[in-house]
């Protein structure tokens, strides 16, 4: 819908900014379909193949859809620097319309209400995935303000305007694109996760608060696995526990921190022996492996 507006308006009103935009809604809507089949893949439970789950199928639809606007980005710039090259040669070209203004102006309409409905959704449902694409939405309204300026500006006779706001663009896709990439890669490579607003110190400190056998923690590692987070964590407890109680208490944490954040899918627990206060201590003051918790 919205790719068809703008490359009609686009072409028809020779806007080599609205073109650039309609580039990156064709990339938005392959995204889209990459990103539906990626999360699809990523849910399905662990098999005799994948034993650790589909989580980083994700990252990899992730990282496709970053390839995929890299291209865009790239036809994108590759247009508006030919136009902006005639504009300053004084080569006569026709010029952006009032079929690509009007195109503009729907586009920022469009977007400025896909963002408003999605960001409603997301802050309703708390999911961070939708409020994400909301953000996406608004950050699209705003590169279509950039082609509307530079519409504007080409009609008023500035013509090297519009395809300078095409280039604009394709820095805008291109930014996107490498932060995509980005995250997929720090996925992909067992990346340290974000816990969101969770306080992972925090909720281990309350996890073993009801267990007094329990001396310290240690050892944190984390990692992440697509949408999902897989940490392990040393428990130093009392040589007198039995093997009963050890048992109790890895499944009491566990079950703690897998209800404190529904994206960690995976906890290992070892038990390590404080066999001295001196020890125990030692394990107390032991360094963990930083969190990202921003």
């Amino acid at each position: 819908g919205l790719f068809v507006m703008q490359a009609i308006t686009g072409l028809a009103g020779n806007s080599a900014g609205l073109i650039a935009k309609a580039v990156d809604s064709f990339g938005d809507l392959m995204g889209d379909g990459v990103s539906y089949l990626s999360i699809q893949q990523a849910h399905k439970p662990a098999d005799h193949y994948h034993q650790f789950g589909h989580g980083k199928f994700e990252s990899l639809g992730a990282l496709s859809i970053a390839v995929l606007l890299g291209v865009a980005a790239w036809e994108a710039a590759i247009q508006s620097i030919e136009a902006l090259n005639m504009a300053t040669q004084g080569v006569p070209f026709p010029g952006p319309t009032s079929v690509a203004l009007y195109g503009a102006l729907a586009s920022i309409v469009i977007k400025e209400g896909l963002y408003q409905i999605m960001m409603y959704v997301g802050r309703e449902t708390n999911s961070d995935s939708t409020m994400a694409n909301a953000s996406h939405h608004r950050v699209d309204g705003l590169a279509s303000v950039v082609v509307l300026i530079g519409i504007v500006g080409a009609q008023f006779g500035c013509t090297f305007a519009d395809p300078v706001a095409g280039i604009l663009v394709a820095g805008i896709i291109c930014k996107a694109a490498f932060d995509i990439a980005s995250d997929a890669f720090n996925s992909l490579t067992d990346g340290v996760p974000d816990f969101g607003d969770m306080d992972i110190d925090q909720t281990l400190q309350d996890a073993i608060e009801s267990h007094p056998q329990v001396v310290s923690y240690g050892g944190l590692r984390s990692r992440k696995m697509g949408p999902f987070i897989a940490m392990e964590v040393d428990l130093y407890m009392e040589p007198g526990a039995t093997v009963g109680q050890v048992g109790l208490v890895q499944e009491a944490v566990r079950h703690h921190i897998l209800q404190a954040n529904e994206s960690i899918t995976e906890v290992g627990i070892k038990v390590v022996p404080a066999v001295s206060p001196h020890e125990a201590h030692a394990a107390a003051m032991k360094p963990t492996l930083a969190v990202n918790t921003a």
